[in-house]
Order: C-alpha cells, then structure tokens, then sequence
C-alpha cells in the first residue's frame, strides 16, 4: 500500500511500512512543510542563483555584498553571538531565515527604520522554500 502525498508535492507517493502500529502515515506524511522565507535585494539575485545562498560571514569574506538591507546593530551581535552546538561558530555563519511572510525586519524597512537603507520594500524579494 502507497501513501498518496500529492497535497505535498504532486506525484510523490511514501511506501507504508509493514510494521506501523494503527496503520498511521510516517508523521512527515501527516504535517505538511513549514516554509521557511529569506528576504533579499534584487541586486543579489543573479549571485544568489551563481552561488546559492550564503551567510553574512560568507558574503563579507568574498566581497559579494553590494546593497545592504539589515540593519547594523542586529548584524554585529549576529557576529559576535557564538553558537555553542556543533558545527559551532557565530550566529552570523548561518544564512537568517523566517518562518512567516511579514518578518520583523521587514517591518522595520517598510517603516523607514534601517539609517543605511532608504529604498523601501519595492525592491525587495522573498525566496521561499
């Protein structure tokens, strides 16, 4: 017996284990995804689709930052808050990502909060997963 999963993703379909107790689906089967967001430039756009995405520690090494978007203070405790899991490092060697279409920091751009960023939210993109 097949689980049809084609609410999920058209045409996929997960074999049923013999030996699951209540003949429930495996529990990925039964939540759909969460999405995850990440806003963006469109300036980043084309070395995104070069070079996936990338974190801000990433980006700053290899010069690709050409409109920044976040805001600074954010950004620097990004850069010193140390992760203590493995792999380890700080919170900035990992790309941000959002759980809901209006994020905080989109907020804040569309109010005019960023100082070092004055074009709005027209130019702006969320990729989605």
């Amino acid at each position: 017996m097949r689980i049809d999963l084609g609410w999920w993703m058209p045409g996929f379909t997960f074999p049923r284990p013999s030996g699951r107790r209540g003949g429930q689906p495996p529990v990925m089967a039964r939540f759909p995804p969460t999405p995850v967001m990440h806003f963006t430039h469109l300036d980043h756009l084309a070395t995104i689709m070069r070079e996936g995405l990338l974190s801000d520690t990433e980006v700053r090494r290899r010069g690709l930052l050409r409109t920044e978007v976040g805001n600074q203070g954010i950004k620097r405790r990004r850069r010193e808050r140390c992760v203590r899991v493995p792999p380890g490092g700080v919170v900035a060697d990992y790309v941000p990502f959002y759980f809901a279409p209006c994020s905080p920091m989109m907020y804040v751009i569309h109010q005019g909060g960023v100082p070092t960023y004055d074009g709005g939210c027209d130019d702006l993109v969320y990729l989605v997963t």
